[in-house]
């Protein structure tokens, strides 16, 4: 492994956003070791609240509203550096940059030494970055990485329709599910789009695939997932947030549920007793954030769906709930 990333994506939500990436090449067999090491970068931050990190990639986050907070966020980047001086890393400053998110921040410039040319080199400002597979922008907004899905999608479903001639329900359910629904679905719980245009965008992939079937490619588009058991898309990305509100609740994940959720305190009887509190939102992109999308639809469910003890159990009756409704196969575009 000649390069390997350990600190990339430096994000300052609300904020500026600095991102960077490590060149590793001279280190060889030494970086595990190096890996291990990368904890000690915290104790050069000031807040180490605003660092995070995993083996590969760190982010650090500071709300500038004030000359001081910018002023903290140069001298955290600087300490960073020293840091990476002392560990003998070379920071790729191509790969550094500064995004800002938010209205509230300041206009600031960030500088960091380029040994190269023994002197200080501006960062640019980009509207838009990559992050672990996601497309982020600096208004939050979706719209960017449903296109770039959707257009990666588009292009293994074509390298499919240019190798099989005659597609069975058995051979395309297998190709869909293995090559082309993965990158329509990664990580939706981040960026679940919430505007029409763009669950048509995603959707219309799927819409396209399934006319490729043998026998079925003249239904309609419900058609088509009902004789497959499908669901659309967008009715996956609303089960698959059920399914992780249900682990987060009855902790299948090692956190806490009330950093994510208030219990609903309420004398209303009717539904099931996991109710949720769904606090007021301003704009659109919180009220369609995880946390809070996914809550009217929670509430919604039926007693024996919340009270089940295992996923497996949970997704089985979600499934058989929504198979006798038709909630799953709801058609938003015409075939």
């Amino acid at each position: 492994m000649e390069y390997q990333e350990i600190m990339s994506e430096f994000e300052y939500m609300g904020v500026d956003c600095y991102y960077d990436t490590l060149e590793l090449s001279v280190l060889g067999h030494y970086l595990p070791s190096s890996l291990t090491s990368l904890k000690n970068c915290v104790n050069y931050i000031q807040d180490e609240e605003n660092f995070s990190k995993s083996n590969y990639d760190s982010e650090v986050y500071a709300i500038t509203k004030a000359l001081e907070d910018s002023e903290q966020l140069q001298a955290d980047l600087n300490s960073i550096q020293d840091w990476c001086q002392i560990w003998l890393l070379k920071l790729n400053l191509l790969k550094c940059k500064v995004m800002r998110v938010g209205h509230s921040s300041i206009a600031s410039e960030y500088v960091l030494w380029d040994n190269d040319s023994g002197e200080f080199v501006q960062l640019p400002e980009v509207d838009h970055e990559k992050d672990l597979g996601v497309w982020i922008s600096s208004n939050l907004k979706p719209p960017l990485h449903c296109c770039k899905a959707a257009a990666s999608a588009m292009k293994v479903l074509s390298m499919i329709r240019r190798s099989f001639v005659n597609i069975s329900e058995d051979l395309f359910t297998f190709l869909y599910k293995t090559y082309v629904r993965p990158l329509l679905e990664y990580c939706s719980a981040i960026w679940s789009p919430y505007l029409a245009k763009d669950i048509d965008v995603l959707e219309k992939v799927q819409m396209r695939a399934t006319r490729l079937i043998r026998g079925i490619g003249n239904l309609s588009y419900g058609q088509r997932l009902k004789s497959l058991g499908m669901y659309t898309l967008f009715s996956r990305r609303q089960r698959g947030d059920l399914i992780e509100v249900f682990k987060i609740l009855n902790g299948f994940y090692n956190v806490k549920p009330n950093e994510f959720f208030t219990p609903a305190v309420s004398t209303n009887t009717r539904g099931h007793h996991m109710k949720l509190f769904k606090p007021h939102s301003r704009l659109n992109v919180r009220s369609n954030f995880f946390t809070q999308r996914v809550i009217n639809l929670w509430n919604n469910l039926p007693k024996e769906i919340v009270s089940t003890n295992t996923v497996a159990s949970f997704k089985a009756k979600l499934d058989k709930c929504w198979d006798s409704t038709g909630h799953g196969h709801e058609q938003r575009l015409t075939a």
